[in-house]
């Protein structure tokens, strides 16, 4: 009988801890993300010459400018590009005239490092990643930093704009 006993409570215990483990668990910080080629990524004449792509992101319900550069050159390999970069979001979003961005944002709310992958095939893009700096005085929890990130999407247009997700988890 006490052997009953004691698994009923065992099992009820194991319950009540699944149904709860959900409820304390946060929700990834998560939102749409657009981007635009910067044509004068290179060029030391314009104002942003170290960003490849630049947009926004919607975290919270706020948006945000989003950039990214590179930190190695791209590698093809097979039918897919692979490279390394940097997202940078900032607390205001990013101007441009002709394709060419004049503005690089002002407050650097959070960054992070990552690798992508975009397929020649489908235009299909996605990177892993992961927080590595937020500013304490910005608009993001300092709780983020360490945490993964994750974007997808598909590369459109001429080959100049990205549209996708963009997620932290928390």
């Amino acid at each position: 009988m006490r052997g009953r006993i004691a698994v009923v409570l065992t099992v009820l215990t194991l319950i009540v801890l699944v149904m709860a483990a959900p409820v304390g668990a946060e929700k990834p910080l998560r939102g749409p993300v657009d981007g635009y080629f910067n044509t004068g990524f290179g060029d030391i004449d314009t104002p942003c010459a170290h960003i490849t792509w630049a947009g926004t992101v919607e975290l919270g319900g706020e948006e945000f400018g989003i950039a990214w550069m590179p930190l190695a050159p791209p590698k093809e390999v097979g039918r897919a590009f692979h490279v390394e970069e940097r997202w940078l979001i900032y607390s205001s979003t990013f101007e441009f005239e002709g394709g060419v961005f004049t503005e690089c944002g002002d407050e650097l709310g959070m960054w992070g490092d990552e690798k992508a992958v975009e397929s020649f095939a489908n235009l299909h893009a996605v990177a892993n990643g992961q927080v590595d700096w937020v500013n304490p005085d910005g608009p993001f929890g300092e709780a983020l930093e360490g945490r993964n990130s994750h974007w997808s999407g598909v590369v459109a247009g001429s080959l100049d704009y990205f549209e996708g997700t963009f997620r932290i988890n928390q």
